[in-house]
Parts: C-alpha cells; structure tokens; sequence
C-alpha cells in the first residue's frame, strides 16, 4: 500500500515537473506584458519590499511573513492607504533598512 502511494506521489510531481517545463518553454503573450516588479521599479520604490519579495529574500512562503506580520514579529512594516493605488498594488510594505537592520539583530 505504501509503495502504491509513494508511486502516486512521484507521478504527481513528474506531472508538476512536465507542467513547469511547458511552461518554461511558452513564447510570452502578445499585446499587454506583464513585467516583473523589478524592472519597472523606481529609485524610490527599490528602497521598500513587498511580502513577497521579502520572502524571496529570507527563502520563506509569504504566507509565513503574513503570519509573523499577524503575531507582531519579524521586521517593521507600513500599511500604505488604499486611496489612488490600484487594488492589485500591495498596501503592506517594508523598508529595506528596517528590514536590513532586522536581519543584523539576529531576530531572525
């Protein structure tokens, strides 16, 4: 029973795999590109992360910055207000030297 799971669970992930590949082999769709935030970043907005580019830094899911951001632990953050952004911008940011600093104390 358990080889027969086991088996299951690596078809699965070839499955994942195959899909990532196809992916990664797509020609990008015409007409309106969506840019990665990095490039299309501005000297002011280089100095703030976004959840989920803090937890590409730290190797984390942003689910966990969420729930340390929800226990009142890890780095500083700002909630920015919601007026004149667009709803797909991310109102929670963090300083880069907050977060700099938070990396130095060790709290990590």
């Amino acid at each position: 029973m358990a080889a027969n799971g086991r088996s299951a669970s690596l078809s699965y992930q070839l499955i994942q795999l195959i899909r990532i590949e196809r992916d990664l082999r797509r020609p990008p769709p015409t007409g309106l590109r969506r840019y990665p935030v990095h490039t299309l970043a501005t000297p002011m907005e280089t100095d703030f992360l976004t959840t989920e580019q803090l937890a590409a830094r730290l190797g984390l899911k942003p689910a966990t910055i969420k729930g340390w951001r929800y226990r009142g632990i890890g780095p500083e953050w700002h909630e920015l207000p919601r007026a004149g952004r667009s709803p797909r911008q991310p109102r929670v940011q963090y300083r880069l030297e907050d977060v700099e600093r938070w990396e130095a104390t060790g709290d990590n």
